[in-house]
Order: C-alpha cells, then structure tokens, then sequence
C-alpha cells in the first residue's frame, strides 16, 4: 500500500511537470512576441552549463511611480506588468497590478523583495538564457563592459494568454552606446544660481556607434531633444524634467546624422545648462543641487512617427532607444 502510494505521488509530479512543459511549448508556439532590453551578467555557471543571467528595467519597480496596487504587497507575492510598445518593437512596462489584466499584454510575476524606499525586486521566470557552450562568454564578450562601450542585448519573449512569459531568442542592438565623464562638476548657470558657492553639475560625452553592416540614420533635434534624462527607481522624491522647449525643437529642421558601418558619433551634455535642470517636488534644481543617492540614464530615443512622417520615409531612420550607464550628480558612472 505504501509502495502504490510513493508511485501515485511521483506519477502526479511528472504528470504536473509535463502539463508545465506542454504549456511552456504551446506559448512558444503561439504566444504573442515581444522584445524586452536588457543587460546579461555572470555568463557562466560551471554547474549548469553555460547561461546568461538576464536583468530588465521592468525587475525594479518603483511603486510611487506607476504601480496600481490595492494592498501593500510583500516577498511572494504575484504581481502582473502591463507593457506596451517604447521604440520600435521593443517593450516597456506602462503599469504594474496586482490585479491579473483582462485585455492587453501583461506579464505575470513574483515579487522576491520589496524596499523601504518603494522598490519591488520581481522575477518573471526568464532571467535566465541559455545558450551553447562557450556561447555565453561571447556574448558578455559583445556586449560590453563597464570600461568600454556596451552594445544592448534584446530578447525575444513569448507571452501565455495569463502572463506566463518564455524566452525564444536574442539578438543585439545595431548600435553601441558609452557614456564618459569631461569634466568634474561645475557651477550651476542659471539666473537663480550665480553666486561661486553654488553646487556643481558635471559635463558627459556620450558616443553612439554603427556596429552593424548597414548605414543607420538617426535624428536629433536643438538642444540634444533626442535624448533624455531619466531619473531611476529609487530617488529621493519625485523628480522630472524641467525643460519644456523640446516640442518647439522638433518644429524645426532637424538633425540628420548617417552613420556607416564602424562609424561613431559624439554628444556633449554639460548639465549645468537649464535644459537638464529638474523639477523635485515643485522646485527647479541643477543636477548638482541633489543628492549622491539620485541617478539617471540618458536615453536616445527615436523620434515619434508623428515627427518622422515630416521627414521622410519612417524605415530610413533607425527606431530604437538607448540607455546610457546610470550616473549621479557627481558625475560618478555606474
């Protein structure tokens, strides 16, 4: 009777371990793809076997920001990601629930940690890709290193009718991008701001570089509106962009800059400028004015297709976007 027993416990393991394969395959399948960006680390594992490790913007949410949570939640809990399209065909996340989506694309989480500061720490099940052996270290190998230019890794996801999210795939950015530090902080200049006591912002060089096969236009407009500043999960208080004169930009002519294979292109942006001034929580700041615990991201983004139908044809100009190194008001890089 025991025997039959321990047999009817490891048939309904297998039984459940087959229906989660089968479903898995089905999603493969036929589930509805997207592409995430993100970053490998850690290639290897000598028990397992060559792997990428994977991290995405949507694994760290700040909660303050665009979560829709009915109770406070807490480690285990399941939470669903809302994504939408961001650039081209990559995804973002729009809103976080903890109520499951009855339309759109969502997908379905864990959270394994939840901060103080309003961070939740999630796991989707697909931060781990793996890959043939040796693979892995070449793919760390393209992507970059924090001393060198990084070339974003996108990957592909298939996404279940209830959230479950497979990956299917990668490939890579055709653009690398490398954020350096010029200069070290500098006096703040505005009109507010001009006594020589003020806090200090610091000037970046940003490079942007072909690395594929084929010539890549991208569009710029005055006073680099192509790119933002964005403030990361966790900063103190509610920071946004001060600068309101990028929609008058884009009414001009823009920038229009080809690169051919191999061929790079540098921004310079001095943040003592008040296009790069904030807004924290009602008040205009320099970036020297924070705190060494408030980061950013410079992201070039494409423009929207509103603005490319100006131009010319929309498939002439690169569609994308891409996020620098976090940094601080320091000028200290990630």
């Amino acid at each position: 009777m025991r025997r039959w027993a321990v047999l009817t416990v490891i048939v309904l393991q297998l039984a459940v371990l087959a229906a989660m394969a089968g479903n898995r395959e089905y999603i493969v399948h036929f589930g509805q793809r997207v592409h995430l960006q993100t970053a490998p680390i850690d290639p290897r594992d000598i028990f397992r076997g060559d792997f990428v490790r994977l991290s995405y913007e949507l694994s760290r949410v700040d909660i303050t920001r665009i979560a829709d949570l009915r109770d406070p939640v807490k480690k285990g809990d399941i939470v669903y990601a809302e994504i939408s399209p961001v650039a081209g065909e990559l995804f973002g996340l729009t809103r976080l629930t903890d109520v499951r989506p009855k339309t759109g694309l969502f997908m379905r989480g864990r959270v394994m940690s939840a901060s103080t500061g309003g961070i939740l720490h999630i796991k989707y099940g697909i931060e781990q890709l793996f890959v043939e052996q040796g693979e892995g270290l070449a793919i760390e190998e393209r992507r970059g290193n924090r001393q060198s230019a990084q070339v974003p890794m996108q990957v592909a996801v298939a996404l279940g009718g209830d959230g479950t999210a497979v990956v299917t795939g990668y490939r890579f950015s055709k653009l690398s991008i490398e954020l350096l530090r010029v200069t070290p902080p500098q006096p703040n200049d505005t009109t507010e701001q001009n006594d020589s006591d003020d806090p200090m912002s610091p000037k970046f060089t940003l490079k942007i570089k072909n690395v594929s096969d084929e010539s890549l236009t991208l569009v710029n407009a005055g006073e680099n509106c192509a790119f933002e500043l964005y403030s990361l999960p966790g900063n103190q208080g509610d920071i946004t962009n001060a600068y309101r004169g990028c929609n008058d930009a884009w009414k001009e002519k823009p920038n229009i800059i080809v690169l051919s294979p191999t061929e790079e292109k540098s921004f310079e942006f001095d943040f003592n400028r008040p296009r790069w001034h904030v807004n924290k929580d009602g008040v205009i700041l320099g970036l020297g004015q924070l705190g060494p615990r408030d980061r950013f991201r410079l992201i070039y983004r494409a423009p929207e297709a509103s603005v490319l139908a100006k131009l010319f044809a929309e498939n002439d100009i690169w569609i994308g976007y891409l996020p620098s190194r976090a940094f601080n008001a320091s000028g200290r890089i990630d």
